[in-house]
């Protein structure tokens, strides 16, 4: 296994040496021997300092604290410090449209992304090849094209995945080996998920028809890696071919292999909306061949063809998206349209009392700010657990509830300290930072739209 781990982390250019690493350990197998084999290595692969994570989920009571504390000694015996979260999700609402796993998900990464920004940290996860392939058959049966059929990733966005060539079957070996005791989910034994329908029914059932399974399915998915970087690369090149001032000629999307074209038409949307339907790609791509003239893209934003180039236009042209600003608790910011203005005070729950409810606002509690405080628009897998709601939900999802109109999601500011977004207009302030029993002072926010003599708020 040793063997297996280095050669994935070297062919993928995953250099450990001089890095932070914090394990996300859940106890199951898989993570604890991530833990054991990192521990083991850690000199071996430079590592500076190893810590773990653990986010109790709080969806099967005593056994999910059991967990917890089955972690908690086996890093205390290991002396790898470890970090702690709480869903609490057996008493929150569950977020309309999600599934449980999904909810659980986005909590779980949240509390990851915090721990390891705060620790200069790579995140450590211990998906493993069964966990690739079993992902990838789930892409496969939702229709997903060659992007799905990649499987899991070794390293995204800060997250590596050591352990993703190795089969679970090698895994338990070296827990039998190192006598590294794990404990078993109840949730992965039942078939109401469909990832243990893939894993206990599906996967086995192909193993039956050629015991080589595993190895030909991780060949397939290293072949769409590969296809899939190929027409990312082959997208590229006509998109540089194809650019014009303002533009893109549409004799090169025409002269183009037609699914470079249609690939390379999504990218360019996908540059500049969120991402775009296939379908309209589709709708889209006789204008980019120069066929049509026009085809709507969002509600205010069209696709025109005209004079041999196609480009985005707006109905009005989109203001420019406001940069990032540090801000101070007590300050007055001038931020694209909005005059956004902060104010510290002391909290008084008696007078902040709505006097029919008898309810207080939810404000910032400054003593839970973290660092500094920033001012910026959304950017890419950006969530927000509310304190008003209950729930964490990606901003996209949440702009779209709010009514929200695709070109001001990406200028309403958001107010973040260095554990992420602490406050959103209309939405109030985050769960980390809510106010509660032991406030003293808070951070009253207030926005407004500029005005050309806007001097206050």
């Amino acid at each position: 296994m040793r063997e297996t781990v280095f050669k994935t982390l070297e062919k993928n250019g995953i250099d450990l040496s001089g890095r932070n690493v914090t394990v996300c350990v859940s106890g199951g197998a898989d993570s604890m021997a991530l833990l054991y084999f990192l521990h083991e290595h850690a000199k071996e692969l430079g590592i500076r300092e190893l810590t773990a994570c653990h986010f109790n989920h709080g969806l099967r009571g005593e056994e999910s604290d059991g967990e917890e504390d089955f972690v908690r000694g086996s890093c205390a015996k290991l002396d790898v410090p470890l970090f702690v979260g709480y869903g609490h999700m057996s008493e929150r609402e569950q977020p309309k449209g999600q599934s449980t796993e999904m909810w659980a998900r986005a909590l779980r990464y949240e509390y990851i992304r915090t721990v390891c920004r705060e620790r200069d940290s790579l995140a450590a996860v211990a998906h493993n090849l069964n966990d690739s392939i079993e992902t990838m058959l789930f892409n496969l049966s939702r229709g997903s094209g060659i992007r799905g059929l990649r499987g899991i990733r070794p390293e995204y966005e800060g997250v590596i995945r050591p352990f993703i060539e190795v089969p679970r079957a090698e895994i338990e070996a070296y827990c039998r080996e190192k006598n590294i005791s794990f404990v078993t989910d109840s949730s992965n034994l039942s078939d109401i998920y469909s990832r243990n329908i893939i894993r206990h029914a599906i996967v086995p059932g192909f193993e039956q028809l050629n015991d080589g399974f595993l190895g030909n399915a991780k060949r397939l998915t290293e072949h769409a890696a590969d296809a899939y970087a190929y027409i990312g690369r082959a997208c590229d090149r006509l998109i540089a071919d194809a650019k014009t001032e303002d533009g893109y000629r549409t004799d090169a999307f025409r002269s183009a292999d037609p699914y470079i074209a249609r690939c390379a038409l999504k990218q360019i949307l996908d540059g500049q909306f969120d991402a775009v339907e296939e379908k309209t790609v589709e709708e889209c791509l006789p204008v980019a061949l120069g066929e049509k003239a026009q085809a709507q893209i969002r509600r205010s934003a069209f696709l025109t063809a005209e004079d041999g180039s196609f480009r985005i236009r707006f109905k009005e042209p989109p203001e420019e998206v406001p940069k990032a600003v540090t801000v101070l608790a007590d300050s007055q910011n001038a931020f694209g349209r909005y005059l956004v203005c902060l104010q510290t005070r002391q909290f008084d729950r008696e007078s902040e009392k709505d006097p029919v409810s008898g309810k207080t606002p939810k404000f910032i509690d400054l003593d839970k700010v973290r660092g500094r405080l920033v001012l910026r628009c959304r950017r890419p897998g950006d969530t927000f657990s509310s304190a008003v709601r209950g729930n964490t939900k990606g901003l996209k999802k949440l702009f779209q509830e709010a009514g929200i109109g695709a070109g001001e999601r990406n200028r309403i500011p958001l107010l973040c300290d260095d554990s992420g977004i602490i406050w959103i207009p209309g939405q109030g302030p985050s769960a980390a930072v809510c106010s509660d029993g032991k406030t003293v002072k808070i951070i009253h926010i207030a926005i407004t739209e500029r005005k050309d003599n806007a001097s206050g708020c």
